[in-house]
């Protein structure tokens, strides 16, 4: 589980970061980015129904998606919001290539 300061809670945050972040993508995700004035990093998960219809399916997905960032929260720089986005391609993928998928993705956004 993440710890409670590296979550992103409040709907404006979210609405922040969407409307006014930069984006990556990859075949998997879409990786949306924001620098903050804070000292740590917050991260927040969108997975809709149109990933999978079933909640326990879109719930194992985040997470795992979850354990990947928490695994990878000292590697990743501090100071940005960050909103990840799967798309149904990332259903396919068993843990290592999530995070696999996952590390390349901070890759291409320079992270």
């Amino acid at each position: 589980m993440l710890p409670v300061a590296n979550r992103l809670k409040k709907d404006e945050d979210f609405r922040q970061v969407a409307s006014g972040g930069r984006y990556v993508y990859s075949p998997y995700f879409t990786l949306k980015y924001l620098p903050n004035k804070l000292e740590f990093s917050r991260f927040g998960f969108v997975i809709s129904t149109k990933i999978d219809k079933r909640a326990t399916v879109r719930n194992r997905l985040k997470r795992q998606i979850r354990e990947v960032i928490r695994l990878k929260l000292a590697k990743i720089p501090a100071g940005y919001d960050i909103m990840l986005v799967p798309k149904k391609q990332a259903l396919t993928l068993d843990y290592q290539q999530l995070n696999d998928a996952l590390g390349s993705l901070f890759g291409q956004a320079r992270m």
